[in-house]
């Protein structure tokens, strides 16, 4: 459960950021007609008292029928603005709907109670049924489970999402059922705003900030401070100096107690005819286009602490937490990398990278070459170069040593097939009748070269 919490905030926040978006624009709208209305009242009573007026003097207004057909458009246009606030409110309202019955459904599969846990693997039972490791983990995937299966199509989902590939994770939630569980439309918007500044274009960052503006100054987040900090150096870029500094009235006081040194190191850019071109390095670096790519890196940053999504995605952590579990100091050795091990894998070492090994109370051993548990029935033994493998693998790798014909090749793979380990480290008690090449190295020993290995 303490994976899922951003499993339930996501529509939470959808939810109360629709809320908070419709609040503001009914409100503005609302303040503004109902002015209008005020402005209409007041300008029918005055040219009644006029009316009046004209009439006791015995007078006529031609101009009365003019303003009354002001006033019938004025009170026309209000209508269509009354009626287009309506379709909003109502939009809004379906729009929470949806993310209110997405929680809903959220909270139903979280309620589903959890498969019952895994019998231990046989290396820690000491049964031999299995035939390796490898096969003994498959029997454990998360995927056996349905719950275990969603979760895992949910993470991938939205490892896509936050990498860029929308089309691939929208096709794998409606393969999967899922797509109650995800919200892609969250993505895609913040998607469309980090291209909108990687293109040098801050409106949609800005109307971002706006209406996430509650959320961003509860994590004191300095989003907006650079979003506008960066318009003003484009003005200063583009030498629209007295634009500039009437910006950073408007927009960059607010955030100055705050933020002051900054403030008045992009203040001293004004200074300059052309602060790109100074000599000044700290300057000049404020004008750097890559400036654009680390805003558009923090956007998206600020833009998962608002909604509660982790860092890095649920799929690194989860996947990290694995292989932390089977990480070894051997695995960062080249001379000890297997091909079924994963952190041993180019990608697998990447990510293991800084985590800590894994943790065992107790010790068990795996044959390097077959993958099976070492143990009484698959005893260990040690090559003359120190690597060792179960006796299981040394059968399978054994051969009838050069000039070995007749019985004594016979004897030698039948004694190797029995299993009979000697306490000399003879194979069934045959001598230099077989050899053994090492799958490591690719040297060859005789199998009275081999010992036993005893663990204490």
């Amino acid at each position: 459960m303490e994976t899922e919490g951003p499993f339930i905030k996501v529509p939470i926040e959808c939810v109360s950021q629709v809320f908070r978006k419709t609040r503001k624009t009914v409100t503005s709208e609302l303040t503004a007609i109902i002015k209008e209305i005020s402005s209409l009242e007041a300008a029918g009573a005055a040219a009644g008292d006029t009316d009046g007026d004209d009439t006791r003097r015995g007078e006529t207004a031609d101009s009365g029928g003019e303003g009354e057909g002001d006033a019938s458009a004025k009170l026309g246009e209000l209508m269509d603005r009354l009626t287009n606030l309506k379709a909003t409110a109502q939009e809004a309202g379906r729009e929470e709907k949806k993310h209110l019955t997405g929680l809903r459904k959220r909270l139903d599969l979280l309620a589903q109670p959890p498969p019952p846990p895994p019998p231990p693997p046989p290396h820690l039972t000491g049964s031999s049924a299995v035939a390796s490791t490898a096969a003994a983990a498959s029997s454990f995937a998360v995927t056996e489970s349905p719950g275990g299966k969603t979760r895992l199509d949910r993470f991938i989902v939205e490892y896509l999402l936050r990498e860029g590939h929308s089309e691939a994770a929208r096709e794998l939630s409606e393969e999967a059922g899922i797509q109650d569980f995800v919200t892609i439309e969250l993505f895609e918007r913040a998607k469309e705003v980090e291209a909108a500044i990687r293109a040098k274009d801050l409106g949609p960052a800005l109307r971002w900030c706006e209406d996430n503006s509650s959320r961003l100054r509860k994590l004191e987040s300095k989003l907006e401070f650079r979003v506008r900090e960066r318009a003003f150096l484009e003005m200063v870029r583009a030498n629209k100096k007295e634009e500039a500094v009437q910006y950073a009235r408007d927009y960059l006081q607010p955030h100055a107690a705050n933020h002051q040194a900054e403030v008045q190191r992009d203040m001293g850019t004004l200074v300059f005819p052309n602060p790109q071109e100074s000599t000044v390095p700290e300057w000049v670096a404020l004008f750097h286009d890559d400036r654009w790519a680390e805003l558009a890196s923090e956007f998206l940053i600020e833009m998962q602490g608002v909604f509660g999504l982790t860092q890095p995605s649920m799929l690194e952590i989860v996947v990290q937490s694995g292989v932390s579990v089977v990480k070894t100091p051997q695995c960062s050795q080249d001379s000890f990398r297997l091909s079924h091990c994963p952190t041993c894998s180019s990608e697998g070492r990447a990510l293991a990278e800084g985590l800590p090994c894994a943790h065992h109370g107790q010790s068990f051993l795996i044959c390097r070459q077959s993958g099976d548990p070492i143990g009484d029935d698959n005893p260990p033994l040690v090559l003359p170069n120190g690597r060792v493998y179960g006796s299981r693998a040394i059968r399978a790798l054994a051969r009838p040593a050069a000039g070995t014909t007749g019985a004594g090749a016979g004897d030698a793979a039948a004694a190797a097939g029995s299993g009979i380990v000697g306490f000399d480290g003879t194979v069934g008690g045959t001598v230099g009748a077989s050899v053994v090449t090492c799958p490591s190295t690719g040297q060859t020993f005789r199998f009275d070269q081999l010992r036993s290995v005893y663990i204490i």
